[in-house]
């Protein structure tokens, strides 16, 4: 369901595909058959050069039969904001995400997460070169530890032949890991509901969890 009102704002509710930036966070996921869906409730402010969110949502558990699919097992709040500061030569986007969910594994053990997310991400949309670079620092619990982890993320584009859409570049991504699994600090970087970090291979977020140091619920 869509309200539009006062011309530039949104309130949007329902089951819907959910996507912000680069998708490093919270997008649709597309290596397994069927997309990941949130139900939310979004209002959106839009302006010629300012975009804010504002959100509360959970991810669509999907199940293998008919009309049994499952909500609410993971919560996520917060807001995301765009601003455009030179048109096509740079832009920025602020954010932060507080997840609260009981499906995570860290070093093989489960518990209950509460999670906070704050980033920026500066990038430009140029016709010939683009550049991006992304920043991400967690806090928050899990169990009795104290989450403190961070992820960088950085890509520099240029389009050799722009009918063809032939480009060339360079990106890179690092994430933190746990220093130590039996001090009372958890280092691993949270990937939330994102698309692929490395390579080609999508997360699949709603099978039984693998073993190993971040175990997603899939």
């Amino acid at each position: 369901m869509d309200y539009h009102f006062q011309k530039n704002w949104l309130v949007r509710a329902g089951r819907q595909e959910i996507s912000f930036a680069n998708h490093r966070l919270i997008t649709f996921r597309e290596g397994p058959d069927t997309r990941l869906t949130f139900n939310a409730a979004v209002i959106e402010y839009h302006s010629g050069k300012r975009k804010v969110d504002v959100f509360a949502m959970s991810p669509v558990i999907s199940k293998t039969g008919v009309l049994d699919d499952q909500s609410f097992k993971d919560i996520i709040i917060g807001a995301y904001a765009t601003e455009q500061i030179l048109p096509r030569k740079l832009s920025i986007d602020c954010y932060i995400l507080n997840l609260n969910t009981k499906r995570r594994k860290y070093n093989f053990v489960a518990g209950k997460e509460n999670r906070q997310s704050y980033g920026f991400r500066l990038f430009s949309e140029n016709s010939k070169f683009n550049y991006e670079l992304e920043a991400t620092y967690q806090s928050g619990k899990f169990n009795q530890s104290t989450i403190s982890a961070f992820g960088i993320s950085a890509d520099i584009n240029y389009k050799v032949i722009p009918a063809n859409k032939f480009i060339v570049g360079i990106g890179g991504n690092y994430m933190s890991g746990d220093k130590n699994k039996n001090d009372n600090r958890l280092n691993t970087y949270n990937l939330l509901f994102s698309k692929p970090q490395y390579g080609l291979t999508a997360l699949h977020h709603f099978r039984k969890p693998t073993n190993c140091f971040l175990n997603l619920p899939t």
